[in-house]
């Protein structure tokens, strides 16, 4: 196994709000736990609302981010974290959430997002699932996927112009926001406000230089699946 191996790269867009899920497996001493984590829910914004993390496991231990700050936890197992962290983000909001995180065949260097729409609560069991079998020692290969809970939200993502912005940064690697935005003929401000986006569903990610945030497309390849079987359309509607 190589020193970190991405096991889940999860995120889900629910009710306005962004759930992220990056549980890796690693045989890095700063990591003694064995994992590499981040829990993290939030709005659109980009405020975090809650993250459970290991980012500095072997100076810093486990931690909890709040808006109140930043708290070092006791590290219950990777199983009984991800059930903290529903349950809390499940009282912060009144809603139900849980990631698909269900094992799929994709190798570590896959660079292939897969997006569905469905409701949250369906991947529960497989949540639970595919965690239990990564603290029994089983495989669970590596997977990234982006769940929304209606089909409006997917049509936005793939919208013509979103599609465009991806390919332009692939093809000319812009150094900038504003480079997007020249190469693209479109304003600075509604090309940023399109990337912010896209940077909080993790399509893309920024990479600081100095006083530029140059953007990188995550993936290569999107690939869609959406139901259509009886009963399945009652996700087109976006909630009132």
């Amino acid at each position: 196994m190589a020193d970190v191996e991405t096991v889940i790269d999860d995120t889900v867009k629910e009710d306005g709000y962004i759930t992220h899920i990056r549980v890796r497996k690693t045989t890095k001493d700063k990591y003694p736990c064995g994992w590499k984590y981040t829990l993290h829910f939030g709005t659109l914004e980009g405020e975090t609302l809650l993250r459970y993390d290991n980012a500095h496991e072997r100076t810093h231990g486990h931690d909890r981010h709040t808006a109140d700050g930043v708290e070092e936890i006791e590290f219950p197992g990777m199983m009984a974290l991800y059930d903290r962290f529903q349950e809390e983000i499940t009282k912060l909001t009144k809603i139900v959430w849980y990631p698909p995180l269900t094992p799929q065949t994709m190798t570590t260097e896959d660079r292939t997002l897969r997006i569905r729409v469905a409701d949250a609560e369906e991947a529960f069991d497989e949540t639970r699932e595919a965690i239990e079998a990564l603290e029994r020692g089983e495989e669970v290969e590596s997977r990234h996927t982006l769940t929304f809970e209606n089909e409006a939200d997917l049509a936005r993502l793939v919208s013509e112009t979103n599609l465009k912005l991806l390919r332009t940064i692939n093809e000319h690697e812009p150094e900038s926001i504003r480079q997007v935005a020249e190469l693209v003929d479109r304003d600075y401000r509604d090309v940023h406000r399109n990337l912010t986006e896209l940077e909080a569903l993790h399509v893309i990610e920024f990479v600081e230089e100095g006083q530029s945030r140059r953007p990188v497309v995550r993936y290569d390849d999107i690939e869609i699946y959406i139901d259509v079987s009886p009963g399945s359309g009652r996700r087109g509607v976006s909630p009132a």
